[in-house]
């Protein structure tokens, strides 16, 4: 995988694509309750409330496969901050 996509070659049928989108996409949900659990608020991936999961991998795949990268964004609510 890794070497597909540094030579910009990773396609949406790669055997493995799925395999990483999946563990990137569990790893912004545990970001999430890492990251709430140390501000004390909830903090939840910033997505299309329409988008399921399985959707949300298929967009993760076609940005691994279109630029090389995965992203993820978090929402942290303003104000909520408990000390």
């Amino acid at each position: 995988m890794r070497d597909s996509v540094s030579a910009g070659t990773l396609r949406p049928t790669d055997k493995g694509l799925p395999s990483v989108v999946e563990r990137f996409d569990q790893l912004a949900h545990y970001l999430c309750l890492h990251l709430g659990g140390l501000l004390g608020i909830e903090v939840i991936p910033h997505a299309n409330r329409r988008v399921d999961a399985t959707q949300r991998r298929q967009i993760l795949a076609e940005e691994l496969c279109r630029n090389g990268t995965l992203s993820a964004m978090l929402r942290i609510p303003r104000g909520q901050l408990v000390r």
